[in-house]
């Protein structure tokens, strides 16, 4: 399985010892090419996040009252169709920016990346139940969201994969 393509087609429907070896086999392939894909970065600078669950559709501008809560990597933060807002950070003061900055996210969800100032930037999703390779969790830093080496913005996530959860 080619992860930079463009677009992947797998339609397998073979005998049930082979459904058992791609079971198998295809989570242990997708946990190497994620660490290869790392690697291919020259900095990985890590994010912190905290964040706050709501059940309901928020505005940007309503959500600076909400407290939030820390939150760490691998850290379960809703149950299925929960909702929530994350505050993104990263000190960037010690490494110099002189190329285009990622950012790799996955919420095991769909999600929405807002500038520091509430504009709509980037929809994120970690894949769907028609095609777990379907997911999009990379996206591009504008420059100006980097402040006196400090980069900030905002996520709102949904505990839910594109068209629909998938069972």
């Amino acid at each position: 399985i080619i992860q930079n393509a463009n677009a992947c087609i797998f339609n397998y429907k073979g005998n049930h010892m082979h459904n058992d070896y791609f079971k198998l086999t295809l989570p242990r392939a997708k946990k190497f090419l994620d660490s290869v894909e790392i690697k291919k970065f020259k900095d990985v600078m890590p994010l912190t996040a905290k964040y706050f669950k709501t059940k309901d559709h928020l505005k940007f501008s309503q959500i600076k009252d909400f407290p939030l809560t820390p939150i760490a990597k691998g850290e379960t933060w809703g149950q299925t169709w929960d909702s929530a807002w994350f505050l993104m950070q990263a000190d960037l003061s010690n490494i110099k920016v002189t190329s285009e900055l990622l950012a790799k996210i996955d919420f095991n969800g769909e999600a929405i990346v807002f500038s520091p100032d509430g504009v709509h930037h980037q929809g994120l999703t970690n894949g769907s139940v028609f095609a777990h390779q379907a997911g999009r969790s990379v996206f591009a830093i504008p420059p100006h969201w980097i402040k006196n080496g400090k980069l900030e913005f905002w996520v709102e996530a949904s505990a839910s994969s594109l068209f629909g959860v998938s069972r």
